[in-house]
């Protein structure tokens, strides 16, 4: 009876561990498209202050963005939320440390960006959070980025509560 649970047990973990997230690569005309973004907020990470840092970047480049918190995370689905952000990070609250960024559609990922402070050494001494922000929008937004297949090892590691679940 243990053996037939456990053999069952492992047959999940594995099936589960097969599951893959349609990933597909916008042409560069429908980037520039994008007219507003949801950026989700994540209480967890620091900085405290980065969705808005993100919401300037956006807005410096002439896209829209509204802050998603667990209170109106329904918004996501609906047609004024076109796509999203979602990030996971480490810092400080004055300066990104690292992070991943996911730039998605409601059916898709668009986007991803890795981020490294040891990329821009400038900002260990002259911290500036909407700086940072901005070098990860542009490339969120470029036109030839790289994206990570997903299940390859450069791939976002997100746990499911951190896409789009708050509780």
């Amino acid at each position: 009876m243990k053996t037939m649970i456990l053999a069952a047990a492992s047959a999940v973990l594995l099936l589960g561990a097969c599951s893959t997230t349609e990933q597909r690569v916008l042409k560069p005309e429908e980037l520039t498209s994008i007219k507003h973004v949801c950026i989700i907020q994540n209480a967890k990470v620091r900085p405290h202050d980065l969705d808005r840092a993100l919401s300037k970047a956006l807005a410096k480049r002439g896209i829209g963005s509204t802050i998603v918190t667990a209170d109106n995370r329904g918004k996501l689905y609906d047609s004024s939320c076109p796509y999203n952000l979602r990030y996971k990070t480490k810092g400080n609250n004055e300066i990104l440390r690292k992070g991943v960024f996911v730039l998605r559609s409601t059916k898709y990922a668009v986007s991803t960006v890795s981020y490294s402070l040891n990329d821009e050494n400038h900002f260990r001494t002259n911290p500036d959070l909407v700086k940072q922000a901005e070098g990860v929008v542009a490339k969120l937004l470029e036109k030839n980025s790289k994206r990570p297949l997903q299940n390859s090892p450069k791939s976002p590691k997100f746990p499911s509560r951190h896409l789009g679940d708050f509780s």
